[in-house]
């Protein structure tokens, strides 16, 4: 009995500007909570990472940090940009 492979997380950028992207893929806000519940799915182990920098308003990840919750994402992180 082999075990599956670990899952690799699925980014969300949150940009300054309020738009996002998804792994690599801009996705327009509205769109977002249904693509998250069709990742959920696929993967009901699903591992979301949220990605603002300093210029992104923290509205912005709230409001990604709710569709993650309606979308009954249990994973979910926060990583931020270090300015250098």
């Amino acid at each position: 009995h082999q075990k599956d492979p670990p899952r690799k997380a699925n980014y969300i950028s949150v940009l300054a500007d309020g738009r996002l992207v998804l792994n690599t893929l801009e996705i327009p806000a509205p769109d977002l909570l249904g693509k998250l519940i069709s990742l959920r799915t696929d993967d009901p182990d699903l591992n979301v990472i949220i990605r603002g920098d300093a210029k992104t308003h923290y509205k912005e990840i709230r409001a990604v940090l709710d569709q993650c919750q309606q979308a009954n994402i249990a994973k979910v992180q926060l990583a931020t940009e270090v300015n250098q």
